[in-house]
């Protein structure tokens, strides 16, 4: 009887053993499964230029995970930019907000729209654009604005800003 009893403890801590080790091979795993939200340091951000047409200008942020980083982006990110005063940011509130799953290398885009068709006079240059990741660390990505003036007027004073796309910016 204590045999059994001792093939019955040896059997136990065995697949105890295996359940473990599964476990901890399941943990590795899971580390590169893509994390909720992304930090800044997990990407490489930039702002891609878009075509314009009739007034309309387009451009996109374009976020690039880095080597061995996982992460998903959602909706809508926050945005603001800096240096244009009278132009207000817009985000896409009908559109709807998926996950986009990044993995080392892949892309995900945010479009932005703006009009270009006022006199000078009610135009202004914004001087940067900030996105804020969604990382647990909540991280603020600050670009340089290099697309040129947007419409200030009363009537047409905004940039439209999208929700996450997958895949890369188009050009």
């Amino acid at each position: 009887m204590n045999r059994t009893i001792v093939r019955t403890g040896i059997a136990a801590a065995a697949a105890l053993g295996v359940s473990l080790a599964g476990a901890s091979l399941w943990a590795g795993t899971a580390s590169a499964m893509p994390a909720e939200g992304c930090n800044a340091d997990q990407l490489v951000t930039t702002v891609v230029h878009g075509s314009p047409g009739a007034g309309q200008r387009y451009a996109e942020v374009q976020f690039t995970a880095k080597a061995h980083q996982y992460c998903q982006l959602k909706g809508n990110l926050p945005v603001t930019i800096t240096g244009a005063r009278n132009v207000l940011v817009t985000p896409d509130t009908f559109s709807p907000a998926t996950v986009v799953h990044l993995r080392p290398g892949s892309s995900a885009h945010v479009l932005l729209h703006w009009t270009g068709i006022a006199d000078a006079a009610q135009q202004e240059t914004p001087n940067s654009i900030t996105v804020r990741t969604p990382g647990d660390r909540g991280q603020h990505v600050t670009l340089p604005w290099n697309e040129g003036s947007v419409d200030a007027s009363p009537e047409s004073h905004s940039i439209d800003v999208g929700v996450v796309q997958a895949g890369p910016a188009d050009q």
